[in-house]
């Protein structure tokens, strides 16, 4: 007689649909928002997605538009467009991000060949200088924020100080600008 009632109890869950305006998971008792399905809400935590490697995520069958996993053979997030899987790795988070690069004031109808390039001293990161264009021109220390630069005279030069670590880079131009000789 209990297996009956047992079975009765468990067909009638099994066929019952449990309806729900929407559900809030969070951890200060909050009610969840009432245009939202799902309700996520935390100060100290983070939401884990399904984690699958390649493999696993191909043997999902007819996948759902908008199905979201991540990937751990890559790293990145990945999600269903309709079609195909597209992958987003993003931009890391740079924290501290490198010192926001200065390379100085232009210089134009600098009399000579060679000038002084006054860039800023990177706090966070390293600098370095590149010649973007003009022909001729040469930097004496291509990593030190003032250094020397070298040019034709007649010519005129556009220079980049660019100072970045592992994730950023920031960057500043400035143009140089020789006289002809006389």
């Amino acid at each position: 007689m209990q297996w009956i009632k047992f079975f009765s109890i468990l067909i009638l869950f099994s066929t019952t649909i449990l309806r729900a305006q929407n559900v809030g998971v969070n951890d200060d008792g909050s009610t969840p928002h009432p245009t939202s399905i799902l309700d996520v809400k935390s100060n100290t935590k983070g939401m884990l997605i399904p984690r699958l490697s390649d493999a696993q995520r191909r043997s999902i069958a007819n996948p759902a538009k908008g199905l979201m996993i991540y990937n751990l053979d890559t790293d990145c997030l990945n999600f269903f467009n309709g079609t195909q899987w597209v992958e987003y790795c993003g931009t890391p988070i740079c924290n501290p991000a490198p010192t926001t690069s200065n390379a100085g004031n232009d210089q134009l109808n600098v009399i000579g060949v060679k000038t002084t390039l006054n860039g800023n001293l990177p706090l966070i990161g390293e600098g370095q200088w590149t010649i973007l264009s003009g022909d001729g021109g040469s930097i004496d220390s291509v990593s030190s924020p003032i250094t020397i630069f070298r040019g034709v005279a007649g010519n005129q030069y556009v220079l980049r100080w660019t100072i970045s670590n592992d994730c950023r880079s920031t960057q500043d131009e400035i143009i140089i600008s020789f006289l002809p000789s006389p």
